[in-house]
């Protein structure tokens, strides 16, 4: 050992045959002393769970769901809307929502954000008690769409509307502290408000670009629009469309949750939602270049539509981004099934564009978009995401006739739009969470890939007991999902075409480690990898981790197994090498080089010698 530890780096190099160590134990040797000893440490995990995809993961607080109150336990008027998830890098899931309670005269709203341990506990390193809440105005009864965005600085982003005031509806970003308290240093107070012109003007998103601006997008009237801020929220940036502002040139927006925001990996922004052409409601989708200008390249003005599904009235509400480019917007499709009473229904929708805007008719075999009924009354599907193996997951709530009730729902499509029937059996589930009644409601409004794989739903839920019919709280079930495919893998953290030992290898490692808030704080380098050049680089490497998975050995875990085999590949080791005096978890499903260099390959976009 000794030995080994005389053959060190002259520099920071990306190359094992730099270190000047003879042989590869004593390279080994050299990675372990450099890297530190929890490099080398044993991984010990349990097995995959043997439950099939689809169904509820009951290692999830015993039962694969937690219910929340959020106002008050006791309080049988209160009702807590969940409208908006998202994952942290270090596996917490973030909820949002409005609360009301209608004992008050008048009834008070609250913004209510909860965070859940990787458990499904409540997290009391979050504002002491898991949950904050932010005073609104009782105009909030509309119950808004509400949007995180995770911020690189551990910051969390709510995006709703909120009422200036004049009592007019407006654009709302509050920005809190990893510990749940608001950001005072952000915008005013923690909150950033615009006074839009128009006359109504309601949220449907938040995104950040790579370059740490803050883009919030919805309705500004009639019209799908986006403003861009600085990082902070102090000003509108009047670099972008125009004067801060964008809007497409499609009209009719029917219901004020019929909107979507993205920001694509070229910093491009798309609005989907929901418009009106000759007198029908229709999936309208937008982008504009990172600039906000109109983007030509889509659909040849930067507007694509789609002819109206079966029934003539679809309203659009979610957007998701494939990692091929290709584009995803769900919502529902009237469809009449007969006469009479009974004879008309809502189904899910999904509709999938090219990158180029136009139609993608590999989908559903040639037609482009999937209509799927679910439910013999009504379905309303609210959100929607993409797997890596191309799988679509699509959620919301139905309701049949018969058990009576609303339903947390969700549907699995293979990547050419048929039903994934791996998935529950057959492509769909429909959960009731609360009490089997004529009051039955439960309705899932948000979904989000874990890095575990596993997909979590939020939404709300009738209380439990079954007297009490006014009450709902914060719904949020964890469904089982293999974990191959689930998130996008790649190794190259700098997007620069090669694998970098320091740079690269140190991101992962402190990834894992959980200190991606502030993943060069204690880190000094000189010249061209200096500080400055890390600050740069941290925000779009940020976001994409966001989406992606660094498992490489397949155990459902990112742990200091995954660090090694990253070091070890960027150092240029290739073949046995790479996995001696690694012990690897029992669940890994690559624990030998050839599987693990077809998945580095063929998955995360590595180049590496035979």
């Amino acid at each position: 050992m000794n030995r080994a530890l005389t053959c060190f780096p002259t520099g920071f190099v990306s190359r094992a045959a730099d270190w000047g160590c003879p042989s590869a134990a004593q390279r080994i040797a050299a990675e372990c002393f450099f890297w530190g000893v929890m490099l080398c440490s044993v991984l010990i995990a349990s097995g995959v769970s043997a439950q099939a995809n689809g169904t509820l993961d009951t290692s999830w607080e015993g039962v694969g769901y937690v219910k929340t109150p959020i106002i008050s336990p006791s309080n049988a008027s209160s009702r807590d809307d969940a409208r908006a998830i998202a994952i942290q890098l270090d596996g917490k899931v973030v909820v949002a929502g409005l609360c009301q309670n209608t004992s008050t005269n008048p009834a008070s709203f609250s913004l209510c954000v909860a965070r859940y341990q990787v458990n499904g506990s409540l997290d009391i390193s979050f504002n002491t008690t898991g949950v904050v809440t932010v005073a609104l105005s009782a105009g909030n009864a509309n119950r808004p769409k509400i949007s995180i965005a995770l911020a690189p600085n551990a910051r969390i982003l709510v995006a709703l509307s909120c009422f200036d005031a004049n009592g007019k509806e407006q654009f709302c970003v509050y920005r809190f502290f990893t510990n749940g308290q608001l950001d005072t240093g952000f915008a005013l107070a923690g909150r950033l408000m615009t006074n839009v012109p128009a006359i109504s003007n309601y949220v449907g998103g938040v995104a950040l670009q790579s370059d740490d601006k803050i883009i919030v997008g919805g309705i500004c009237g009639v019209r799908l629009c986006a403003l861009r801020y600085d990082a902070d929220g102090i000003a509108l940036d009047t670099s972008f469309g125009n004067s801060g502002t964008i809007e497409n040139v499609a009209t009719g927006s029917f219901n004020r949750e019929t909107y979507s925001l993205a920001v694509d990996a070229s910093d491009r922004v798309l609005l989907a939602g929901t418009c009106s052409i000759s007198s029908q409601t229709v999936f309208c989708l937008s982008r504009f270049t990172s600039n906000g200008a109109a983007d030509t390249s889509f659909d040849s003005d930067g507007l694509a539509q789609i002819p109206a599904l079966p029934g003539g009235q679809d309203y659009a509400y979610a957007l998701a981004l494939q990692n091929d480019g290709k584009i995803l917007v769900a919502g529902q499709a009237f469809n009449t099934i007969g006469s009479g009473s009974g004879s008309t229904v809502f189904d899910f929708a999904t509709v999938r564009y090219n990158e180029n805007g136009t139609l993608d008719t590999a989908f559903n075999a040639g037609v482009g978009f999937v209509v799927t009924r679910i439910a013999n009354s009504y379905s309303e599907a609210r959100a929607v995401v993409s797997r890596d193996d191309g799988k679509i997951i699509v959620a919301g709530y139905c309701e049949d006739f018969s058990p009576v009730g609303e339903r947390f729902c969700l549907v699995s499509y293979n990547a050419d739009g048929s039903l994934d029937t791996g998935f529950n059996g057959s492509g769909i589930s429909k959960l009731l969470l609360g009490p089997q009644s004529s009051f039955a409601v439960d309705q899932s409004y948000a979904l989000a890939i874990g890095r575990d794989g596993k997909l979590y739903a939020a939404g709300s839920c009738r209380r439990t007991t079954p007297s009490v019919t006014g009450q709902y709280d914060f719904c949020v079930a964890r469904y089982t999902a293999s974990v191959e495919g689930a998130l996008a893998c790649f190794a190259d953290f700098g997007n620069n075409g090669g694998l970098d030992a320091t740079r690269d290898s140190l991101i992962h490692r402190r990834v894992v480690a959980g200190l991606y808030d502030n993943p060069f704080g204690s880190f000094a380098m000189t010249g061209s990898l200096g500080i400055p050049f890390f600050q740069n680089f941290w925000t779009p490497t940020y976001l994409r981790l966001l989406r992606s998975s660094i498992d490489y050995d397949g155990d459902g875990v990112e742990t200091t197994t995954d660090t090694l085999i990253h070091t070890r590949i960027a150092l240029g080791y290739t073949g046995n090498s790479v996995t001696a005096g690694i012990t690897f978890a029992p669940s890994a499903t690559r624990a030998t080089w050839t599987a693990l260099r077809n998945h580095l390959v063929s998955r995360c976009g590595v180049t590496l010698l035979p």
